[in-house]
C-alpha cells in the first residue's frame, strides 16, 4: 500500500491528474449527489446490417508484427488508425504511443475523448470485433495457418469516427503462457482502470461457468481496482462492463443469460476483499452493466455482420436509445488526453509493483503448503523449547543462564536439519522462502529469550558493581575518599566486563549454520541498547556519589579553615580594633586561603574532574573564606557603638595590666579620657571600609573624594552613620567621664580627714564608745561592717556605688541610730534598780530643771 500511495502521488503530481481533479470538484460543487441507479441488465438485439466489415482493414494489420520485440519499434504510418503496442509481451511500456497520439490528433481534445477495452480469451475475435465496430486495425488470427496467440501485450488503435481510444489486450488462457496468470491479471486490471467501457468477450455456452467465463480474473481485478485506484472520500467513476456473448444459437432468452452473470457479479463483489470505507457497498455503486449477443461469424456471417454494425451505432450514433456515452460524466475519462500517457504509465508502474496480482502455480502452491505445513510444524517444537528457556531464563530467583548460547546452537542446527531434509523435494525457491521466514520467526522468539539473558546479566552486573562501589566508597562516609576515581573506575569495569562476557556465552555459534544469518548485527544491537543502559546507570551512580564526595570535600575544608581557624582569628582581630586590624585580617585571610586552596586541589586530583570543575570547587571554597571575612566585618560595623566602647572601656576604666582602675588624686583623668576617646573614635574609619586590598588602607570615611574608588559592598558604614555612632558614643563617654571624676575626689577627701574632726568624733563619741563595747551583739556588728567596708576601700569596689558619699552617711545614721537605742536600753536598766544616792541626787533634788536637762542629754547627743 505505502508503494501505491507513492506511485498515486507521483501521479497526481501530472498536470492531466490536476487537470482531472478540478473538474471533477466543480461538477461536484454543481451537481447534487444522487443515489446510484440499481444494477439493470439491457439486452441489445442485432437490427438490420447499414455496413459491412472491412476486409481490407483486416487485411492490412496482418503486416505489422506482433511479437513483443518488433512491437516496440512500429512504425507510424499517415493512416489515423493504425494501431500500435502500449504494453509490450514482457510488461514494458512502448514510448512510441506518444507519437501516435500526436499523428491522430487527438492532443488538445482535453476530456472529450473515450477509453474502450476489451477482454476474453484467446483466439475468441477480439480483435475482428473491435475492427469491426470502431474501425481499427488490429491484427486478426490467420485461420489457415493454425490457432494461436495473436495478440501479444496490449495494443491501443483509434476509432475512425470518434474520439474513442480502442486497447485491444492479448486474450487469456493462452498457451503461449501456460500457468502463469500474473500478465493476464495484470493486463486486465490495466484496461479496467484505463478504460469507461469493458468490453467482456465470452461464448454464450460459457454463461454459468466459472473459468471459461473468467471470472478469476474478473474478481481479481474488481478487488484490486478498489483496492488501488477507488479513492476514499470521494464517488467513484462509474464504467460500463459490456458482456458480450458470441456465438448466439440458443434459445435460452437474454434475461435469463444476462441474470445469472448479474447473480454471478454480486456473488463476486461480496467474496472479494474490501476496504473498511466501502464494506457496505455494491457492485452497482461502481458499475453498469450491459449485455450485446452476437451471431455466429462462421454460421450465419450476414447475421454477425448486422449484430456488429448495430453495435457500432451504440458506440457512435447519439439519437440510439441504447447509445453509450449518453450517460455524460458517469463515464468521463480520468485525465485529459494530453496527460493520458504519463498517466497510463503510473497506471502500469503501479498494477506492475503490486505483489498481489503474482500468484503463484500449482506446483508452487503444492511448495507452498508442504514447506508451510514442515516449517509449522518444526516451529512448534522449536517454540516449545524455547518457552523453557525464557521461563528459565525470566526466573527472578536463579543466575543467568550460562549455557543459553549453546542451547540456541543446537536449537537452530536441529531446526535447519529437520527443516531442509523434506523440503529439498520441492521447489528450492519456494523451499528457501520459507526457511528464510521460519528461521526469521525463530529468530524473533530467541531474540525475545535473548533479551530476557541481557537485562538478568545487566543486573546481577549492576549488583555487583554495587558491592564493590559500596566496599570502596561507604554511603555514610564523613570523610572525603582519596583516589576517588580510581576506585570508581574498578568498579565500572569490572560491571561492563561482568555483562560482556555473559553476553558472549548467550550468543549462539553460526559457524557451521551458512543458512542463518543475520542474527549476529539484529542481537548486536540488543547487547549494545543494554551494555549502554548498564554503562549509564553506573555512571549515574558514580556521578551521584562525586558530587556527593565534592561537597563534603568542599564542607570539610570549609569547617577546617573558616570555622575553626579563620574565624576565631578575626574574633582575636577585632578584639582590639586599631590601625594594624586590616593587616592582621589579611594576613589570616591569605594564609587560610592559600592553606585551604592547596589542601583542596590535593584532594581533587584524585576525582579525575574538568578543569571547570575543579575551579568551581576552589572558587566556592575562596568564595566561603571570603564571605567569612565579609561578614565578620559586617557584624562588627552594625555594632560600632560596642565595639568603640569596648575599646574606651579598655584604655579609660581598666590600667595597664588590665585590671579596673581605681581613681585617686594622683591620676590625670582628662588626659587618660581624650586618649581613650581619640582610640576609640579611630574604630570608625576601621570598621567602615573593608580593607582586604592594601591600596584601600589611606581610605577615610570623612573624605568623600577618598570612597569614589571603592566598589559599594566594600562600604560597610556612611557617614551619617559614623556620626550618629560617633554621637552615641559621646554621650556613654561622657558619663564614664564624671562618674571617674566622682570616685576620684571621693577617694581624694577619704584620704585628708582634718584632726579636729577626729578628736571631736572621740569626746562626743566616748559615751557610745563605751555602750558599744559593753553590748557584745552590737561590737559584733560594727566589726562586721567595718571589715566589709575595709574590703570594699581596698578592692575598688566602692567605685561601682553611684555615690558613696551617700552611702557612708547612711551607715553613719544606722550606727547612731543603733546607739541611741542601746543607750535607752542602759537608761531602763537602771531605772528599774534605783543607784544608791549620791550627791547629785540631792543636787538634783535641790534643782529640778538642771535633772531634767541632765535626763534629757543622752537623747539629744
Amino acid at each position: 500500500e505505502e508503494a501505491v500511495a507513492a506511485a498515486a502521488a507521483t501521479v497526481v503530481e501530472t498536470s492531466a491528474v490536476a487537470a482531472v481533479d478540478d473538474e471533477m470538484q466543480k461538477r461536484a460543487e454543481g451537481v447534487e449527489e444522487e443515489p446510484p441507479a440499481q444494477l439493470k441488465p439491457t439486452a441489445a438485439t442485432s437490427s438490420a446490417a447499414t455496413s459491412s466489415l472491412v476486409p481490407a482493414a483486416a487485411a492490412d494489420a496482418s503486416s505489422h508484427s506482433n511479437s513483443g520485440e518488433a512491437a516496440s519499434v512500429t512504425p507510424i504510418s499517415t493512416d489515423v488508425s493504425e494501431a500500435v503496442q502500449i504494453v509490450d509481451g514482457d510488461g514494458e511500456i512502448c514510448k512510441s504511443f506518444h507519437q501516435a497520439m500526436e499523428q491522430w490528433a487527438i492532443l488538445r481534445r482535453g476530456f472529450e475523448y473515450n477509453v474502450v477495452s476489451i477482454l476474453g480469451a484467446q483466439s475468441s475475435g477480439k480483435s475482428t470485433l473491435l475492427n469491426g465496430v470502431f474501425g481499427t486495425t488490429f491484427a486478426v488470427m490467420d485461420e489457415t495457418a493454425g490457432r494461436g496467440q495473436t495478440t501479444k501485450g496490449i495494443w491501443v488503435g483509434k476509432s475512425t469516427e470518434s474520439a474513442t481510444l480502442i486497447f485491444d489486450v492479448e486474450g487469456t488462457d493462452g498457451r503461449e503462457r501456460g500457468e502463469d496468470k500474473n500478465f493476464e491479471r495484470k493486463s486486465s486490471l490495466f484496461s479496467l482502470a484505463m478504460s469507461q467501457v469493458l468490453m467482456i468477450n465470452m461464448l454464450e455456452n460459457d454463461v454459468g461457468r466459472y473459468n471459461a467465463a473468467n471470472y478469476s480474473i474478473i474478481k481479481t481485478i474488481l478487488e484490486m481496482n478498489l483496492r488501488l485506484f477507488v479513492s476514499a472520500g470521494k464517488d467513484p467513476a462509474r464504467k460500463l462492463l459490456m458482456f458480450v456473448l458470441r456465438d448466439r444459437a440458443s434459445n435460452t432468452p437474454l434475461d435469463s443469460l444476462s441474470r445469472i452473470i448479474v447473480e454471478d457479479l454480486h456473488k463476486i463483489w461480496a467474496d472479494i476483499h474490501k476496504p473498511s470505507q466501502w464494506q457496505h457497498s455494491a457492485v452497482d455503486d461502481f458499475f453498469d452493466v450491459a449485455f450485446v449477443t452476437l451471431a455466429h461469424k462462421i454460421l450465419t456471417p450476414q447475421k454477425f455482420t448486422d449484430d456488429v454494425a448495430q453495435l457500432r451505432k451504440r458506440f457512435n450514433e447519439s439519437d440510439q436509445p441504447d447509445y453509450v456515452w449518453k450517460a455524460g460524466d458517469n463515464y468521463r475519462p480520468e485525465v485529459p488526453v494530453d496527460g493520458f500517457m504519463t498517466y497510463a504509465e503510473n497506471i502500469w508502474a503501479i498494477i506492475k509493483s503490486n505483489k498481489d496480482l503474482d500468484l503463484p502455480t500449482q506446483k508452487e502452491l503444492l511448495s507452498q503448503f508442504r514447506c508451510e505445513e514442515i516449517a509449522t510444524n518444526i516451529l512448534r517444537d522449536a517454540s516449545q523449547k524455547l518457552a523453557e528457556l525464557h521461563a528459565q531464563v525470566s526466573d527472578p530467583n536463579i543466575a543467568a543462564v550460562s549455557t543459553l548460547g549453546a542451547s540456541f546452537t543446537d536449537l537452530l542446527s536441529t531446526v535447519v536439519a529437520d527443516y531442509d531434509l523434506p523440503a529439498a523435494n520441492y521447489s528450492s525457491v519456494v523451499a528457501a522462502q520459507r526457511r528464510a521466514l521460519l528461521l526469521s520467526t525463530l529468530e524473533k522468539e530467541m531474540q525475545t529469550v535473548y533479551t530476557s539473558q541481557l537485562r538478568k546479566l545487566r543486573k546481577e552486573a549492576l549488583c555487583s558493581f554495587e558491592r564493590q562501589f559500596v566496599a570502596a566508597v561507604p554511603e555514610d562516609s564523613r570523610s572525603v575518599v582519596e583516589n576517588f576515581s580510581k576506585l570508581t573506575d574498578a568498579a565500572v569495569h569490572s560491571a561492563l566486563d561482568q555483562f560482556q562476557s555473559g553476553e558472549q556465552s548467550s550468543l549462539p555459534d553460526l559457524a557451521g549454520l551458512p543458512a542463518v544469518s543475520g542474527f549476529a548485527e539484529k542481537w548486536a544491537e540488543v547487547a549494545l541498547a543494554e551494555l549502554e543502559d548498564l554503562r549509564v546507570a553506573v555512571l549515574s551512580r558514580v556521578s551521584v556519589a562525586r558530587k556527593a564526595q565534592i561537597r563534603l570535600l568542599s564542607a570539610s575544608i570549609q569547617r577546617e579553615f573558616v570555622a575553626e581557624k579563620l574565624e576565631p582569628d578575626l574574633v582575636n582581630s577585632y578584639e582590639n580594633v586599631d590601625d594594624e586590624t586590616w593587616r592582621e585580617i589579611r594576613e589570616s585571610y591569605s594564609s587560610c586561603s592559600k592553606a585551604a586552596l592547596q589542601r583542596a586541589t590535593t584532594l581533587l586530583q584524585g576525582f579525575d574532574i574538568e578543569e571547570a570543575e575543579k575551579a568551581a570547587v576552589l572558587h566556592e571554597i575562596e568564595e566561603s573564606l571570603l564571605a567569612c571575612v565579609m561578614k565578620t566585618a559586617r557584624e562588627n560595623a552594625d555594632n560600632i557603638l560596642q565595639v568603640m566602647q569596648r575599646r574606651f572601656h579598655k584604655l579609660f576604666s581598666n590600667d595597664e595590666s588590665g585590671r579596673p582602675r581605681v581613681w585617686d588624686a594622683d591620676d590625670d583623668v582628662p588626659a587618660l579620657f581624650d586618649l581613650a576617646r581619640e582610640e576609640a573614635i579611630k574604630v570608625i574609619d576601621v570598621l567602615a571600609v573593608v580593607r582586604l586590598d592594601p591600596k584601600y588602607d589611606q581610605v577615610t570615611i570623612s573624605d568623600e573624594t577618598s570612597l569614589q574608588d571603592v566598589p559599594e559592598d566594600l562600604i560597610l558604614l556612611r557617614l551619617r552613620d559614623c556620626k550618629r555612632a560617633q554621637n552615641s558614643f559621646n554621650d556613654t563617654a561622657g558619663l564614664a567621664y564624671k562618674a571617674a571624676m566622682r570616685e576620684r575626689e571621693a577617694n581624694t577627701s577619704r584620704q585628708h580627714v582634718p584632726v579636729l574632726m577626729v578628736v571631736l568624733c572621740c569626746v562626743l563619741g566616748f559615751n557610745e564608745a563605751i555602750a558599744v563595747l559593753q553590748n557584745p551583739l552590737l561590737l559584733l556588728l560594727i566589726l562586721l561592717c567595718g571589715a566589709v567596708a575595709f574590703f570594699a576601700h581596698h578592692t575598688g569596689l566602692t567605685r561601682f556605688l553611684p555615690d558613696t558619699g551617700t552611702l557612708v552617711s547612711q551607715l553613719a545614721s544606722l550606727i547612731r541610730h543603733g546607739l541611741t537605742m542601746l543607750s535607752a536600753m542602759a537608761d531602763d536598766k537602771s531605772a528599774t534598780s534605783p543607784p544608791p544616792p549620791s550627791p547629785s541626787a540631792s543636787s538634783s533634788a535641790r534643782h529640778p530643771a538642771a535633772a531634767a536637762a541632765a535626763s534629757n542629754k543622752p537623747k539629744t547627743e
